[in-house]
């Protein structure tokens, strides 16, 4: 897959906004490339994963809808996602997700998340949480794991539970997020 004419392109986009938003734009007008690109963004040990992650996470603030068709797919692999170059846009698009689920005004979209996905989804948060990763990752997925826990309440209890247990050794935006998120835990 590395020498497809997309992982090609990749290869040569940058961490610049514009370079992400240009790439993104393609896979907008032409989602049935999509399935490809998350092919790319799990495999996850190759190095093009990370700016196919990159464009994934552009294309899907745009539009999010586009993932619903490969979420199942999107679901099933979450777990295999490690780099941290990868692991972020995961996990934005995981809060995304969950976000969309549960505010969504047309249950004929994100509220027919299945709750096999759903589950999927707070696996891979808790596991975001309880690893070595940067703050980002981990307070997408505070925020994830807290609106998940309104259609899941067992979730409350084990999210207050490693934030506490977390809080002291976290970094200053760790204990910021966790802190705001406690507070609704316990308001």
């Amino acid at each position: 897959m590395s020498n497809s004419p997309l992982a090609e392109s990749l290869k040569i986009i940058n961490t610049s906004r514009e370079s992400r938003i240009n790439m993104a734009s393609g896979f907008i007008q032409h989602p049935e490339q999509l399935p490809e690109l998350l092919h790319i963004v799990f495999l996850d040990e190759n190095p093009v994963s990370s700016k196919a992650a990159w464009v994934l996470d552009m294309v899907l603030r745009e539009k999010l809808e586009l993932l619903l068709p490969h979420l199942d797919y999107f679901c099933r692999h979450l777990a295999r996602v490690k780099l941290d170059g990868v692991v972020r846009p995961m996990a934005k698009i995981c809060e995304m997700l969950v976000l969309a689920c549960l505010n969504s005004k047309d249950p004929s979209q994100f509220q027919r998340i299945s709750v096999m996905n759903l589950e999927a989804i707070a696996t891979a948060c808790f596991d975001w949480l309880i690893s070595e990763q940067k703050v980002a990752p981990q307070a997408y997925a505070m925020t994830s794991l807290y609106y998940l826990g309104q259609r899941f309440p067992w979730i409350h209890e084990e999210l207050k539970q490693v934030l506490e247990q977390n809080y002291a050794d976290g970094s200053a935006g760790y204990q910021a997020r966790a802190r705001k998120v406690l507070q609704k835990l316990n308001g």
